[in-house]
């Protein structure tokens, strides 16, 4: 299948237990033929850089499995490709950022700070975010553009964008740390603030 690696080792044990091992290498072939057409951004110019193909290639996964999965019903196929889009998506922060701990960034010096604050960022390829604060006990900021969000109406799923948002609520919540997040572009806010407190 053409999930990104993260997504693709979270995806394969969720659809073969919801599916079964047969249905879901139906699936998995289904997808990556429809992938290889291009599909489903295939009426867009071709993406340029690391940020947009690497978000076509996240966000155009969940969309093609979701409609290979509506055929058994909406609710089954939003349920099915939100539980591997988070999955996923906790694999995927887990490997590139890792967690935030508190004490490494209470050791770090003023420029420190900066520099690894620009490799975080840098490692976000669907979001434009701007750092708000970064504290021994607290991180705010702000992403105010989504490239997932917007490739999931692109595409005619505004339904999906929520799904998008759910991988990071799990990652940046537990042990230690308590996420609040009081709007998304997903639901219609102007931008997504993230303050992380760590406890």
């Amino acid at each position: 299948m053409k999930f990104p690696d993260a997504i693709d080792r979270a995806a394969v044990r969720i659809l073969w237990t919801r599916l079964g091992l047969v249905n879901a290498l139906r699936l998995g072939v289904r997808i990556t033929r429809r992938a290889d057409r291009g599909e489903p951004f295939n009426d867009l110019p071709p993406a340029e850089g690391f940020k947009e193909i690497g978000s076509r290639a996240q966000a155009g996964s969940a969309i093609l499995l979701y409609e290979e999965l509506v055929r058994m019903g909406r609710e089954d196929a939003l349920a099915i490709t939100s539980e591997c889009v988070s999955k996923g998506a906790v694999l995927f922060l887990s490997q590139s950022i890792g967690r935030i701990d508190r004490s490494v960034l209470a050791a770090m010096s003023a420029d420190e700070q900066r520099s690894w604050l620009d490799g975080v960022s840098a490692k976000f390829p669907n979001a434009t975010l701007t750092w708000d604060e970064v504290s021994p006990d607290r991180v705010k900021f702000t992403v105010s553009a989504c490239r997932l969000h917007t490739l999931a109406l692109y595409a005619g799923h505004p339904e999906l964008a929520p799904v998008f948002c759910k991988g990071d609520g799990a990652f940046f919540s537990g042990e230690g740390v308590s996420l609040k997040r009081p709007g998304t572009l997903a639901e219609g806010a102007e931008s997504c603030p993230f303050t992380l407190t760590f406890e």
